[in-house]
């Protein structure tokens, strides 16, 4: 189907440059080009149809399980199923496969303009549920990418750590400081 309604899309482009070239030519032989321009206006309406319906089918065709994007993150290449990057609901990935538009390179990789140093442990996240160390650079990442999810969890992380620090005994000095 997507296929065809491409083949329909090209089609209607060729008859609209038609029609605008015979346009300009009865235009500029003093003629009256009478419906020649509501013509085009409703053939590009319906291109613009047609050019919706191929976007969502190229977002349904995007959608199946176990689909693969490959993510260029500061010239560092990633890839990575498209549903764990959907993981968390109202993330930056969410936003950019549902409302887009994507940054595609030339050869079909997401670009994101970030550092690549901890987006694996990003991906990790998403895939696992787990986080291994670097917070405060990992919570900047997970700040930039909205992701609440692992933002609680390097709280978590970064709480136990300063526990295990002050000691047992020494419960109370932290309650204190809250």
């Amino acid at each position: 189907e997507l296929q065809e309604v491409a083949t329909v899309a090209s089609r209607l482009k060729s008859q609209i440059e038609e029609l605008k070239n015979n346009n300009r030519r009865k235009l500029s032989g003093d003629e009256q080009g009478t419906d020649i321009p509501s013509l085009i206006e409703a053939l590009e309406t319906k291109l613009d149809l047609i050019d919706q319906r191929v976007q969502s089918l190229q977002v349904q065709v995007s959608d199946v399980p176990g689909t693969s994007v490959v993510l260029n993150v500061g010239g560092t290449e990633f890839s990575v199923k498209k549903q764990v990057l959907l993981y968390e609901p109202g993330s930056l990935f969410c936003d950019m496969f549902t409302k887009g538009p994507l940054n595609k390179l030339a050869d079909g990789s997401i670009f994101i303009d970030r550092d690549p140093t901890y987006f694996g442990q990003i991906i990790e996240f998403l895939e696992h549920g787990t986080i291994s160390s670097h917070e405060e650079e990992l919570k900047k990442e997970a700040e930039y990418y909205r992701l609440p999810g692992l933002l609680q969890q390097i709280y978590r992380m970064t709480e136990s750590n300063r526990l295990k620090l002050l000691g047992e005994d020494n419960i109370c000095m932290k309650e204190k400081e809250n």
